[in-house]
């Protein structure tokens, strides 16, 4: 699908977003692949139908997810690892996100 010159697959961007999920920002994405910002809000809106803020929310998630299942990582020690200094955000964030809190979800996963 991804013909004419410069053309970049979605793939790429969510791989390379994904690989600096903790502090990667909009412009450097979009300079990366040689876009404007507004272009690649653009180009994230019409392949993902999803914000770059929340593509890069739920990606941080999903790493976090793996921490509780896998690591014994504090809380605090997640919410900074995954780009959240503020615990209380990460919370309401994965509790929006999963229906229960860090905690809940790692008692959960070592049942």
């Amino acid at each position: 699908s991804c013909q004419e010159p410069g053309c970049i697959d979605i793939a790429q961007v969510i791989e390379f977003i994904g690989s600096r999920y903790a502090s990667v920002t909009l412009e450097e994405t979009a300079e990366h692949f040689g876009y404007t910002p507004r272009s690649m809000i653009r180009f994230l809106k019409k392949y993902t139908h999803s914000t770059f803020r929340s593509i890069v929310q739920g990606l941080r998630l999903k790493q976090a997810a793996a921490f509780l299942k896998d690591s014994d990582k504090s809380i605090d020690e997640i919410a900074a690892a995954i780009g959240y200094s503020d615990r209380s955000y990460f919370h309401k964030l994965f509790r929006e996100h999963y229906g229960m809190t860090p905690v809940e979800y790692r008692q959960k996963c070592r049942q």
